[in-house]
């Protein structure tokens, strides 16, 4: 399966200026609806982020009490602690490049793969394409979307959890795009400016519940997808997203 290849600034720009959603006029009805789904879109890429950073963070930090001068209490000699913490290093990087190649080699979980990113902004451009034989927005929602967040977010703890490099943020922009899209598809979003907005705000939450910041989680969200020109609706619902979480 072919990787995705991210857009260039000069393709971003291209989509920003095809982009007429600043010129809607959103109803005190389609208002309410669209803060009830970034709630939720919110609330569960809150409750993923949460979850996952808490297991990482307890997994690598037990692998890294072995190189503390405190000896564990599950060790009984210093000397012992101390000559097992490349070994303990070394079985946990295993443990985890196994399962997690076992898991990838899986066609189910083939979406898991490579950072993901280019993915999600694919899938976020492709609602500009218009055409009459196919229906870009059905055809996003036969993607997988709160099962791809799922198996994005066990990946990525069998490889920062068990010490691989790497980060959570990076893995925010296809977590936070697949729930928005998930989201979209159960209240049956079928207007493309609204699928896009979700998917907006499911990337800024992902990033303010790993850095606590809602104004740079909504901006960063308006410049991966934009680059340099901002939409303003979509901003200000990704700033709705991010405060959401950041008082949560």
């Amino acid at each position: 399966m072919s990787m995705a290849v991210s857009p260039s600034v000069n393709e971003k720009r291209k989509y920003s200026m095809k982009d007429q959603s600043n010129q809607i006029v959103d109803t005190w009805r389609a208002l309410f609806l669209n803060f009830f789904i970034i709630f939720c879109i919110a609330l569960t890429v809150f409750m993923i982020f949460t979850t996952l950073q808490w297991f990482v963070e307890h997994t690598f930090l037990y692998v890294l009490t072995y190189f503390h001068d405190e000896v564990p209490h599950h060790v009984h000699s210093e000397q012992v602690a101390k000559s097992s913490g490349p070994i303990a290093l070394f079985i946990s990087l295993m443990l985890g490049a196994i399962f997690r190649t076992l898991l990838t080699r899986n066609e189910n979980w083939r979406d898991a793969r490579g950072d993901g990113a280019s993915d999600a902004l694919k899938y976020f451009y492709s609602t500009y394409y218009v055409s009459r034989k196919e229906d870009v927005i059905s055809k996003r929602y036969q993607r997988p979307t709160f099962s791809a967040a799922l198996r994005r977010a066990i990946v990525t703890y069998l490889t920062i959890g068990c010490g691989g490099s790497g980060g959570l943020e990076g893995p925010a922009i296809p977590v936070g795009e697949a729930m928005g899209a998930g989201w979209s598809k159960i209240f049956n979003v079928q207007w493309a400016p609204d699928l896009r907005l979700f998917q907006m705000a499911g990337i800024s939450a992902g990033i303010c519940a790993l850095l606590d910041m809602p104004f740079m989680a909504a901006l960063f969200a308006a410049e991966i997808v934009y680059s340099d020109k901002m939409i303003y609706r979509s901003l200000h619902f990704s700033l709705f997203s991010s405060f959401i979480v950041y008082f949560f």
